[in-house]
């Protein structure tokens, strides 16, 4: 069934599942639910007062069955009974807590009875929606309540934090970045801001001979903490793609032989974007393929200034309803510095899991095959194979 509301004057259509998706494989003539739902489809259009009795006589004997609940939430809102379809739709998601169009229309009943407090809590929920439309949906959504954001609100913070292991080194590896600023621009499209960050790994060590210079230093990730400023900025709305630049100060966390303080400079261009296709299936449960993709292109101080491209693409089914993801992912790395652990090449599957619809951490294991593709050592093999357990967190304030 597909129907709209207008909500601050936006035309928003939400679809919600039909009752009947599978009610016919899962119980047949002659049975008393079948029976009430055959008699439910009839009195729906002519009668809905009959329509709403059998529904509710449903609900008494199959209270687990959430298309009885999406059923009277659809009933109740065309008959212009607001409170008694969010009545109806809070039953349908505590049965189903990760169906986002359920989560949508809530919030839309909510600000049409004037809750709008409360409509903006379930419309954040919704910000971290894997689904890019559920995402705009909600951000506009959340910018019409709060009025115009960049200037009641033009302030942000927020965190990421991704450990991981990598068992190809036996090494687990720890980044951390805390970032706090406002927006500027029309569209809030800039960003400028202070951040601290820390990279570190579990197998590095620095040099413990200072007679010798790099004599049994061991060095895989950076290992040291960076404070500065930075900016941003997304010249074109429709098109996610972000020039940005930084400049701090970087303090080594182990002895490189060098001096621990240095400048950290950072300037380059980053994208991301996600795309969702039809269910593969008209079961509610059915996954749909999705495809995203993930770009940065910049130049590092710490790298004496040499550009560095990361570059990844995964594709695969999405299971939406229980947070997973099953995917085939493709990463290049490549260096102008020609280093060969930075040029490489790797692909494999991944599985990942988000248990929590409202607390944005994501699982996730890859099984990936790699190769280095120039300047590789002659005591160095040329490709490897490495499972990565990675657990990622980002949450905007």
């Amino acid at each position: 069934m597909l129907w709209a509301l207008s909500v601050l004057g936006l035309p928003l259509t939400v679809s919600i599942a039909n009752a009947d998706t599978d009610a016919q494989s899962e119980v047949k003539p002659g049975n008393p639910i079948y029976d009430l739902w055959d008699k439910f489809y009839k009195a729906e259009k002519n009668d809905p007062t009959q329509a709403e009795q059998i529904l509710v006589q449903l609900s008494q004997k199959t209270p687990q069955d959430v298309r009885v609940w999406k059923s009277l939430t659809y009933l109740q809102i065309s008959q212009k009974r607001p409170d008694d379809a969010l009545k109806s739709i809070a039953k349908a998601r505590e049965l189903t807590p990760k169906d986002e169009e359920l989560a949508l229309q809530q919030a839309y009943l909510l600000n049409g009875l004037g809750r709008n407090a409360e409509a903006v809590k379930v419309f954040k929920t919704l910000q971290i929606s894997s689904n890019p439309q559920t995402k705009a949906t909600a951000d506009q959504a959340i910018l019409n309540l709060q009025g115009d954001s960049a200037s009641s609100h033009p302030y942000f913070a927020d965190i990421y934090f991704s450990p991981s292991y990598e068992d190809r080194f036996s090494m687990g590896v720890a980044p951390l970045k805390v970032r706090a600023g406002r927006y500027f621009g029309e569209g809030q499209q800039g960003q400028i801001y202070g951040f601290a960050s820390l990279n570190k790994d579990t197998k590095s060590k620095g040099n413990s001979n200072p007679a010798t210079l790099h004599s049994n230093a061991l060095i895989y990730d950076d290992n040291a903490v960076i404070a500065g400023v930075g900016v941003n900025y997304q010249p074109w709305l429709k098109l996610p793609i972000r020039a940005y630049a930084e400049v701090g100060v970087s303090y080594d966390l182990i002895d490189r032989d060098r001096s621990k303080t240095r400048e950290s400079i950072t300037a380059g261009i980053t994208g991301y974007d996600e795309w969702q296709f039809s269910k593969l299936g008209e079961s509610a449960n059915a996954p749909n393929w999705y495809a995203d993709a993930y770009g940065n292109i910049a130049t590092y101080s710490r790298e004496d200034y040499s550009v560095l491209s990361d570059l990844r693409g995964r594709s695969g089914l999405n299971f939406a309803d229980h947070g997973v993801k099953l995917y085939g992912k493709v990463h290049a790395i490549n260096d102008t510095a020609q280093r060969y652990y930075n040029n490489l090449i790797e692909a494999g599957p991944g599985i990942s899991w988000k248990p929590f619809q409202q607390f944005p951490a994501t699982l996730s294991v890859e099984q990936l095959y790699g190769k280095y593709v120039s300047g590789t050592p002659a005591d160095t093999k040329d490709s490897y194979n490495n499972t990565r357990i990675e657990l990622t967190i980002y949450h905007g304030f």
